[in-house]
């Protein structure tokens, strides 16, 4: 009877372990913003949770009417971090600020759909998904140089968390029904994916164009399948404004952005790049001021200003038929 009890305490206490951990790894999931995405919006692996910096429609923007106003040009922008802008405010990411140059030459208002960690086929996804309901006269792609890499794994406090089910297909088949369910799978089907995937940091560098371009050209075919057309607007790390000064990880984002722009343009889709305009800023980088200038990808709110010169420019010259790659007082390298 008493070693009864005791394994029926022990399994108690045991279970109570597991649900306060549980417990825990959810409460770390919704401080991060993290949910994973509705059955019918599948392919976007994730979505963010409702909090004070998203609309209604669990967006970085605005709260903004769907209904278009009247003679008003609607451009509806993807991307990643960077466009959602991560380290800035919502009214001091390059959208907004895109917006208010342009106010005093055309009416136009760009909708930010952009979401953190978002490879090209969940940007893809956000636009088949949420980005018609807002009716856009234009699409604006804002591809950063790391949109090639699939993301299944998120890099969050205390370590990472499996989002999707591409990186690593050799993980256990048992527990993957119970994904969508357990905050603690899902950490520790990462931590397995993590340990299993030695190249996970290489591949940051070297990703997938393959992947990338089958991305972009079902963005282009849904973007044509509803008449309205597609530029790809091309981010580079904000570092490269100083040359990148040396560092081998800047100088493969270039040749990346540039692979992008080729595949854009193979597709007759439209291309501009910021990097000219980060190049005739007369700066090195654009750090965050508390980054420590450990951050080359997310700039500070005078980069953001910026992406936003080089985005105002191109549509400028999208709108009247100039060349795209023709802008500010520098060629892209």
């Amino acid at each position: 009877m008493k070693r009864a009890r005791a394994l029926l305490l022990g399994a108690t206490l045991s279970l109570l372990g597991i649900a306060a951990t549980e417990s825990g790894y959810r409460s770390l999931e919704r401080a991060e913003g993290l949910a994973l995405a509705p059955p019918d919006k599948a392919e976007r692996l994730f979505v963010l949770r409702d909090d004070e910096q998203l609309n209604e429609q669990g967006f970085r923007e605005r709260k903004l009417s769907l209904d278009k106003p009247q003679r008003m040009q609607r451009v509806v922008v993807l991307g990643d971090s960077v466009t959602f802008g991560a380290g800035v405010r919502i009214h001091e990411t390059w959208t907004r600020q895109a917006e208010l140059l342009l106010k005093d030459k055309a009416r136009v208002q760009l909708v930010n759909l952009a979401v953190y960690s978002y490879d090209v086929a969940q940007i893809a996804a956000t636009m088949r998904y949420d980005g018609w309901a807002w009716s856009p006269d234009l699409v604006v792609y804002a591809a950063y140089t790391n949109d090639h890499i699939p993301t299944d794994l998120l890099e969050m406090e205390g370590g990472p968390v499996y989002v999707g089910g591409t990186v690593a297909p050799e993980l256990p088949a048992l527990g993957q029904s119970l994904l969508p369910h357990s905050a603690l799978v899902r950490r520790a089907y990462g931590a397995l994916a993590a340990r299993q995937q030695g190249r996970i940091r290489q591949a940051e560098w070297d990703g997938d164009m393959g992947f990338f371009e089958a991305g972009l050209r079902e963005l282009a075919l849904e973007c044509r399948a509803h008449g309205v057309p597609l530029m790809v607007y091309g981010l580079v790390p904000h570092d490269a404004a100083g040359g990148c000064e040396g560092s081998s990880a800047c100088d493969t984002a270039l040749v990346t952005s540039a692979a992008m722009g080729e595949l854009a343009q193979s597709l007759d889709l439209p291309f501009a790049s910021a990097l000219p305009y980060l190049d005739a800023s007369g700066q090195q980088a654009f750090h965050l001021p508390d980054s420590g200038g450990l951050d080359p990808a997310h700039p500070s709110v005078e980069g953001h200003a910026v992406l936003a010169e080089g985005f105002a420019d191109s549509w400028l010259r999208l709108r009247e038929g100039r060349d795209l790659l023709d802008g500010a007082t520098t060629k892209p390298r």
